[in-house]
């Protein structure tokens, strides 16, 4: 009797968190474009070699510009991404096709944990700035944190 008594209580259990809690989560199409950094520790205004490789098999887009964002952490998350450069005019996309690697050197000189971001466009047309290309969608895309310290 105890063993039926137990037996209902997990399938009761069972039934009631289905609704809850998906068992089986819906698919997830992972963009195949990651930033690469060489190494995850660094001393102030060290060089940090950044790549951003496309495993994708369409033809990527990044800003003309300034490809890379910066994003610090704070006390409560992380801060939005600002660019590396600042720029007056956006400048052509550069395409990145199936495959290819972009490579930038870049400083930062405050210790802390900081993550650097990219957008990546797809289905843009060739040769225009972002903002004329007609791109179909857009993603921003995150390197695993990296550290500055001090006394390296």
């Amino acid at each position: 009797m105890k063993q039926a008594i137990c037996l209902f209580c997990v399938i009761a259990l069972m039934t009631g968190c289905r609704d809850q809690i998906p068992i089986d989560p819906p698919p997830v199409t992972p963009v195949q474009v990651r930033i690469i950094l060489e190494k995850l520790v660094f001393s102030p205004n060290e060089k940090i070699n950044i790549k951003i490789e496309n495993r994708d098999i369409e033809p990527v887009f990044l800003e003309g510009c300034s490809v890379f964002y910066i994003s610090a952490k704070n006390d409560t998350g992380w801060n939005p991404p600002s660019p590396f450069l600042v720029c007056v005019w956006e400048g052509i996309a550069r395409q990145l096709d199936p495959g290819d690697i972009y490579k930038e050197k870049q400083q930062i000189s405050n210790p802390g944990v900081y993550k650097i971001a990219a957008p990546v466009y797809f289905g843009c047309e060739s040769d225009k700035p972002i903002s004329q290309a007609g791109c179909g969608r857009s993603e921003l895309i995150w390197s695993l944190p990296l550290t500055i310290v001090e006394n390296l």
